[in-house]
């Protein structure tokens, strides 16, 4: 295995697939050459997580011109989940969890290294209806992280506030990021 960042192709299809759907394949295949990469993915195979990043953010300038970089990385956020939740283990995973918040979120840390390997990340739980996930050394952009939980708790039927405290974040231009954030969590 690569010792870059890396993160799972279903990521990648699902931009793909989403920049096709609002500007057309042959855009998406020009955002994937100008960053590296092909225009098609294996769901499982590993690929760099910064490449990813880099077109999220061509994503962003062409398909979302109106919103801001973070606004444009929360809003690609919210497509994760939904990779996650079609895809077996995630069908799985909320077969088993369901709507306890509680159990579901103490699975998080093992998610996030089936589809990294890149990031330390745990879980504090407070209360019944309030926990805190933590991302260290986080190469993927934080507010996207945020833009899959929203969208988590959206679909899992569960009312929450969710909030993010970012304590560092360092951009080293095409799409090399590295972050320390904390996501807080109080369902309702």
């Amino acid at each position: 295995m690569s010792t870059e960042g890396c993160t799972k192709g279903m990521y990648f299809t699902e931009l793909v697939t989403y920049i096709s759907g609002s500007k057309g394949i042959e855009k998406a295949v020009e955002l994937c050459n100008r960053v590296g990469l092909p225009s098609e993915f294996s769901a499982l195979e590993n690929y760099p997580i910064r490449r990813l990043v880099a077109l999220q953010e061509l994503a962003i300038a062409e398909c979302m011109p109106s919103l801001t970089k973070d606004e444009g990385f929360r809003a690609l956020g919210t497509m994760s989940f939904q990779t996650f939740a079609q895809s077996v283990l995630g069908q799985a995973t909320l077969s088993i969890f369901g709507r306890n918040v509680i159990q579901f979120c103490r699975f998080i840390p093992s998610y996030y290294r089936f589809a990294n390997n890149f990031g330390n990340i745990s879980v504090q739980v407070y209360s019944q209806n309030s926990f805190a996930v933590f991302f260290e050394d986080f190469l993927a952009h934080p507010y996207a992280q945020l833009g899959t939980f929203d969208e988590t708790f959206k679909s899992l039927g569960v009312g929450a506030e969710i909030k993010i405290e970012i304590s560092r974040y360092t951009d080293r231009g095409e799409g090399d990021i590295d972050s320390d954030f904390c996501i807080l969590v109080n369902t309702t």
